[in-house]
């Protein structure tokens, strides 16, 4: 599949046929909706902080490549400058990134209105990260497109294996989209593959414990354990 067909494939076009499970959309919905009404207090209150702390606006809708190749608006709320430019990925000191965004990318609040992704049919709770469009055109094969086969999700084994934030991975004084696609991407094919390969609905349901699991526990007992050793130091 070249790059042109990319940008079309929301067709027969498509090299691979959709894959899913008995259940995987009504889970999605329903998690979707419960976490939607649960957090709505605190999407509001981000929201808020977002609009009083930066100009722009209050989300970002970023083009991402979705199911058969299908484009789609993923929804954020801002972490980063307006209009600031720069390239796709950010490194450990990107100074785009804001204060109350760097806070947002912590906790994985700015993650919160891709629940509205998952109400629309365009995510899943669980499944491949969704990626940039220039990325999959140019680095994708015909065998990694099957990636595609499945919605892009919320959460995956790759954004666990990478607790707090993958792009903390990027050594200093490295270029951040260079790193990522050499050294992050194959990996991030290679898991995204066998997600594909084992798909099923207790393999969502672990994937979403351990998520909740490593937000609201695991990531803040790694920042403490390296403030604490910071300071031994």
């Amino acid at each position: 599949m070249t790059a042109q067909e990319v940008e079309r494939a929301d067709g027969p076009i498509f090299p691979w046929p959709e894959q899913s499970y008995a259940g995987k959309r009504a889970l999605d919905v329903a998690f979707a909706l419960v976490a939607l009404l649960l957090a709505s207090p605190v999407m509001l209150l981000v929201a808020l902080a977002v609009k009083l702390t930066s100009s722009g606006p209050i989300l970002y809708r970023g083009e991402r490549v979705g199911l058969a190749g299908r484009t789609f608006k993923q929804l954020k709320f801002r972490s980063m400058t307006h209009g600031a430019g720069g390239g796709i990925s950010t490194g450990p000191t990107d100074r785009r990134v804001t204060t109350v965004g760097t806070l947002l990318r912590f906790t994985k609040l700015d993650e919160l209105p891709q629940f509205i992704n998952v109400l629309r049919g365009e995510m899943s709770i669980v499944g491949p990260r969704p990626e940039e469009v220039s990325i999959v055109k140019d680095f994708y094969t015909h065998d990694q497109l099957r990636v595609l086969s499945v919605r892009p999700g919320l959460t995956s084994s790759f954004d666990l294996r990478f607790l707090l934030d993958f792009y903390d991975e990027i050594p200093p004084n490295t270029d951040p989209d260079q790193y990522y696609c050499s050294v992050l991407l194959p990996l991030r094919r290679k898991m995204d593959l066998e997600y594909v390969e084992r798909m099923s609905m207790w393999l969502d349901t672990k994937l979403i414990l351990q998520t909740a699991y490593s937000v609201l526990i695991k990531n803040w007992w790694i920042v403490l354990r390296r403030r604490m050793a910071a300071k031994v130091h």
